[in-house]
């Protein structure tokens, strides 16, 4: 599932723009090297938000007959000889530190560059701090919260997704195998965000019989729970910091596993 609004620029005129920015970097990227060469063909330049180069990013390139792959280098670039025509780009795949990225995206008519960035998720070592409210609209503060446990862990989800509602009932279980742990399951609606939205995620918990505590989302939950994709699974300390990588998806092993080595940092 998608969220969050991107300025997505695809003309050739930003290849200046780009050189600039990976110049500012000020060491968190690698030094820039020549501007692409867009003569022979196309260009896709894959960034994150900061305009840090991302390696490793599976890109397809799309004519209306075929589609060809490639992979962005250690400047984020992936090159396809194709000459003037219609075609569209695709993130077919992206490393772990990135949300999943289902945009079709246009290429210009005549050989030239494409510009993807790429939104960056949570990653251990991360702090997450916010205020909110229950469902029952009582006022909730992460710090407080997070304290009550030794590790928290924070299910992102949303009224709409059908794989959240789906585990509701299991992490209603799993809530109480959890606390055996001192883990605590705290479940943030994403879109409970007006009256009926959140009518609706409590009738929804309630038919699941999940009555662990469950909040709306935080005014910056794009910042403080940074992902693209729902349900996301973070786990943190008694701090608010992420002990591991998020869990993508409903994956209940993935949960357990988490958890283990969770406790294992912690101590």
């Amino acid at each position: 599932m998608k969220k969050g609004n991107r300025l997505l620029a695809i003309i050739p005129v930003l290849a200046l723009l780009m050189t600039a920015a990976l110049a500012g970097c000020g060491g968190t990227g690698p030094e820039p090297g020549p501007e692409p060469d867009t003569a022979a063909g196309y260009i896709v330049i894959v960034t994150d938000e900061e305009g840090t180069p991302v390696p490793d990013v599976t890109i397809q390139f799309c004519s209306d007959t075929e589609c060809i792959l490639a992979t962005t280098d250690d400047a984020g670039v992936a090159a396809f000889e194709q000459g003037p025509g219609a075609y569209t780009v695709h993130v077919l795949q992206v490393p772990a530190d990135y949300a999943e990225d289902d945009t079709e995206y246009a290429a210009p008519e005549e050989p030239g560059l494409v510009m993807i960035v790429l939104r960056s998720v949570g990653t251990a070592g991360d702090t997450v701090a916010f205020e909110t409210t229950d469902l029952a609209g009582n006022p909730v503060s992460s710090e407080a919260l997070f304290a009550e446990s030794k590790v928290t862990m924070i299910n992102l989800w949303a009224t709409w997704c059908g794989p959240c509602v789906s585990e509701l009932p299991e992490l209603g279980a799993l809530a109480e195998e959890f606390a055996a742990q001192d883990c605590q399951i705290v479940g943030v609606c994403y879109d409970a965000t007006d009256p009926e939205t959140v009518a609706e995620a409590q009738r929804l918990l309630a038919e699941a019989g999940a009555d662990y505590l469950n909040l709306a989302a935080p005014e910056n939950v794009d910042d403080v729970l940074p992902t693209e994709v729902v349900p996301t699974t973070f786990f943190v300390d008694k701090d608010g910091n992420l002990l591991v990588d998020p869990v993508l998806g409903a994956d209940f092993d993935g949960y357990r596993a988490a958890l283990a080595e969770s406790l294992e940092l912690v101590g």
